[in-house]
Parts: structure tokens; sequence; C-alpha cells
């Protein structure tokens, strides 16, 4: 992860979340990758519990999955589910969207941040770049309500993101 995505990740919780809230998050995609950070300080509140889930071991997960398309939680677990710099690397985004919104708790808060730009990085693919029309039909495909979709164009990777709450 670069800055400006833990930067933007910072955002969203200080606006959107309630550190005196009980809030169950999930971190999808959340090892780090060549002591590039992670977003675990973020959400390091005592009323908060983060798990990171990713597609194998390494520093800063929790739990190991199988598939980014079948997530070993039961449906409505997680008051918030994040992700960044993850759905350029999954070569059917729309449905770890959907798994994604099947974990989601009614009322809880999705918050994606993807570049809308930059060199291919594979890892171990690079399928895709997002702008704020593409985040906004992700919300759409799963039924969530938008709270923000935009790009940074200060950032190096133009980052998009997408805040969206689970009706």
């Amino acid at each position: 992860m670069h800055w400006n995505s833990y930067y933007m990740m910072g955002q969203f919780a200080e606006k959107h979340l309630n550190k005196d809230q009980v809030l169950n998050i999930l971190d999808v995609g959340s090892m780090e990758v060549v002591d590039s950070g992670t977003y675990r300080p973020i959400f390091d509140v005592p009323a908060w519990t983060y798990t990171g889930c990713d597609m194998a071991a390494g520093d800063n997960v929790d739990v190991v999955i199988n598939s980014p398309y079948h997530l070993p939680f039961a449906k409505n677990t997680f008051d918030v589910v994040i992700t960044g710099q993850v759905f350029e690397h999954v070569e059917f985004f729309w449905e770890l969207a959907t798994e994604i919104a099947r974990v989601v708790k009614p009322g809880g808060y999705l918050c994606i941040i993807v570049p809308s730009t930059g060199q291919v990085h594979r890892f171990p693919v690079d399928c895709w770049r997002f702008y704020e029309d593409g985040m906004k039909a992700i919300a759409k495909w799963i039924g969530f309500d938008v709270l923000e979709a935009r790009v940074d164009e200060n950032s190096c990777w133009k980052d998009a993101i997408l805040i969206a709450k689970k009706p």
C-alpha cells in the first residue's frame, strides 16, 4: 500500500466510524507486502475488532481464504468491510463485491480503495483500473447506497474510493 491509500482509509474511519461503538471490521486483502504497511493501525481502537484475511499466510493475515469469491464468514457478520489495493488484482471483482456484500451487516459500511492509473503490478495478476462511475457501478451491483465515490487526482495512483452503506 502507498501513503495516499492509508490516508484515504484513515479519512473514511474518521468521518464514518464511531470510536465508542463496538464494531467488527474485516480487511479483505490484508497482507503486508514488502514492508508497505497495513490499515490495522487505523482500526486499532479498543471497541473495534479487526480481522485481516488474504489468500496466503503472512504479516497481518488472521484468516487465510481459499478463494476471494467465498469468504469463510456467516452472512451479516461484519459492521465494516474494507479493502484497499485489491480489486485490481481480482479477475472477477464483481464476484468478490457480491461476496463482501453477503458478509456486511444491514447498516454496515464498505470502503474500497483502488487505483485508477499506474503501471502494471501483477500480484499475481493485474486486471483492472477504476473510476468514479465504476465505483458507483459496484455499489449498484451489490445494492449498497453510495456515500462517496471519487478519484483523488493528486495521488500517484489516482486512487478511486467507494464508501457505501448496506441498506
